[in-house]
Formats: C-alpha cells, structure tokens, sequence
C-alpha cells in the first residue's frame, strides 16, 4: 500500500516524523541544556530515554545528527568538560579541588574526570587552571 500523501504528494508519515523528532529534540534540549541533567553522575542514554519517554534509538540518533555527536557518552563528556572549565576558571571557586571540580560537573570520580578533560583539552584540569591564572598574574605583574 502506498503511504498517505498530502494534496502535494508528500508523504504524511515522514513529515509527522519529522515533526515528532523536532518535539522530542526540544525536550532532549530542554531536559540537556536548561535542567544540565549532563551534571548527574552514571547519566546513561537509557535515563535520558526513559525520562523523554523515547526509544533510545531516536535519541541517540538525535544527538547524532542535531548535535553532531559521535555517541551519547562523548556528547556527555563534552558537556561535562565545558562546565568544569567555567567552574575552573571561576574565581570563587579556586580553592575547590579538582575532585570536587569533577564531581560537581557530573564525573562520578576523579580518574575518569582527569582523562576526559586532558583528552578534550589536552591539559589536566589543574594545568588548565594554571594556564587560565597565569595571564591575569602576568598582567598584575607588568601593571605593578
């Protein structure tokens, strides 16, 4: 049987699939980038699945192809990074060790806190916090 089509000839089924998939995309955003539920430690596709009442296909396919991931993990991890570097940076926040740093950004423990970020950032989270301090001391430096 041919699929439905509009007065068109487009086919209904591959619109309300796309508008499903636009709706499901807002609440992926949504629940992501608003709620950072990428800031709950073992934060797995099948939570965020169940909590947007989707097959885990559709929103990993999602994060694939809207958010230019390779996978769910390291679209996580990328989120985790971005957050831990403003928490690094911040200057209230300087005598929080890397540990809290990592658990406050999602990372469940520091091993896998340290490796992510030096793998996305190429330094430890503690050279990235140096690095980031060393213009503002070398312009206090040149100012005195």
């Amino acid at each position: 049987p041919a699929l439905p089509t509009t007065a068109s000839g487009d086919s209904t089924v591959a619109t309300a699939l796309s508008q499903t998939d636009m709706a499901l995309f807002a609440q992926l955003q949504l629940l992501l980038f608003q709620e950072k539920l990428y800031l709950q430690a073992n934060l797995r596709l099948t939570d965020v699945a169940q909590q947007l009442q989707a097959p885990e296909y559709r929103v990993s396919r999602l994060i694939r192809s809207q958010l230019h991931a390779s996978n769910f993990n390291s679209f996580i991890n990328t989120l985790r990074i971005e957050h831990a570097k403003s928490l690094l940076t911040d200057p209230t926040k300087q005598h929080w060790p890397v540990l809290v740093v990592g658990l406050e950004s999602g990372f469940a423990s520091v091993g896998p806190f340290t490796r992510a970020f030096k793998t996305q950032t190429g330094d430890t989270p503690n050279e990235y916090r140096l690095k980031q301090r060393e213009p503002a001391v070398l312009a206090d430096w040149v100012h005195s």
